[in-house]
């Protein structure tokens, strides 16, 4: 009996093993036929364009630092980012403050109750987009880290 068992489960791991080499070549082909999005070439943009990012947030007070340090760090100077806190219940609006007040062009906008009919990160980013400056507008998860050159290869192909 306990051979049997062993044969059982044996052939079940076999068969769960080669689905899942099926559905990896599968799904490899299918996205290599997704366009490449990667930003390449040369930027074209006038560098006195201002470009506003604007990050809404909530309770993330794991990542946003690195976030607003990333933004910081860009290549594109004329920038300014706008942090919209949503009203956190952790210490995000805290690590956000300690970037934005090392850097000039940083704000902090402290969210507003919901009203109704909205919902919560687009409120948020209602909130961001009225105290924005730019010209162009990048809004961005508080939990991504953007490339040095990100802004600036972007707004290379807007």
């Amino acid at each position: 009996m306990p051979d049997l068992l062993l044969w059982i489960l044996a052939s079940l791991e076999l068969v769960i093993g080669l689905g899942w080499i099926f559905l990896l070549f599968y799904n490899a082909r299918e996205l290599s036929s997704y366009p490449n999005f990667v930003l390449e070439g040369p930027t074209t943009r006038n560098e006195e364009e201002v470009v506003t990012v604007i990050v809404p947030t909530r309770n993330e007070e794991a990542t946003i630092a690195r976030c607003l340090r990333s933004i910081a760090g860009q290549t594109h100077r004329n920038l300014e980012f706008v942090v919209v806190d949503d009203m956190s219940t952790d210490r995000t609006a805290e690590m956000a403050a300690s970037v934005v007040e090392g850097d000039g062009r940083g704000r902090m906008v402290h969210g507003e109750e919901l009203p109704e009919g909205w919902v919560g990160k687009n409120w948020a980013c209602h909130q961001g987009f009225r105290m924005s400056r730019g010209e162009w507008l990048l809004f961005v998860d508080s939990d991504s880290i953007l490339a040095r050159d990100a802004v600036e290869r972007t707004l290379s192909h807007a």
